[in-house]
């Protein structure tokens, strides 16, 4: 199976960037794409409030947009880092959650899952912010009720520790052959020749674009699936220096 790709947007919240935002937006209706948002539950992050307000019912549009296919993920709680522990995949020095006991992150999930599904979201899949969770995390997922994580490094969907894993490798569009990865953006920060190529990316292989709900369907069972992805996050990794 050729390369497919979904678009994951990150830090999702009543404050942001929404020029970019709406200018994405356009795009990804014209050639029928439907991301997966990342939409933080109860936004406190004093960096992420200082963007503009959403200028219509945020919630509203947040609804809208699920109904037409997108996906909604749970990133995080608060946006608030309370460790400086790397997690499980140690892609960062800082977490909301690795390194907490494992009832304060169930405060955290719950609390988080419940201001969502109250605004009329359905939330099965998580994001954790700066990629940082921990197997505690992972457990009290499960326990409630949220069996996909938006993260991981592999070719495909897997299942790790009793989880589903949406494996997330890319930060910048690029065309693989084979595999199904998560382009990673964070439109609070992108700047303009990266969203050009990203616009230009998704004109080009729309065709190409899996939703969320599409790629569950797709859990794999590859030997050496992880082990690929690590191997390709590393490649990719070294081609940047």
């Amino acid at each position: 199976m050729p390369g497919r790709y979904i678009l994951r947007l990150d830090d999702i919240a009543p404050n942001m960037n929404w020029t970019a935002f709406e200018q994405l937006r356009s795009v990804v209706d014209a050639c029928g794409v439907r991301p997966l948002l990342g939409v933080i539950p109860d936004n406190r992050d004093p960096a992420l409030l200082g963007y503009p307000p959403c200028p219509t019912d945020f919630w509203q549009a947040m609804r809208r947009f699920q109904s037409r296919g997108w996906g909604i993920a749970m990133h995080g709680y608060q946006h608030l880092y309370e460790t400086q522990s790397g997690g499980l995949l140690a892609r960062s020095a800082k977490s909301e959650f690795a390194g907490l006991g494992r009832e304060a992150q169930r405060e955290k999930i719950r609390r988080g899952k419940a201001i969502l599904e109250a605004r009329g979201l359905r939330i099965d899949c998580f994001m954790a912010p700066s990629h940082s969770f921990d197997a505690d995390t992972l457990r009290v997922l499960k326990e409630e009720g949220i069996l996909w994580l938006s993260d991981g490094f592999a070719l495909y969907p897997y299942r790790w520790r009793g989880m589903s894993f949406m494996p997330q490798i890319l930060a910048n569009p690029r065309k693989l052959p084979i595999g199904i990865h998560s382009i990673c953006i964070h439109l609070n920060t992108v700047s303009d020749g990266k969203m050009q190529r990203l616009i230009r990316f998704l004109t080009r292989h729309a065709a190409s674009f899996l939703s969320f709900e599409e790629a569950t369907r797709r859990l794999s069972r590859l030997p050496g699936n992880r082990l690929l992805g690590v191997l390709l996050r590393r490649a990719i990794i070294s081609r940047r220096h």
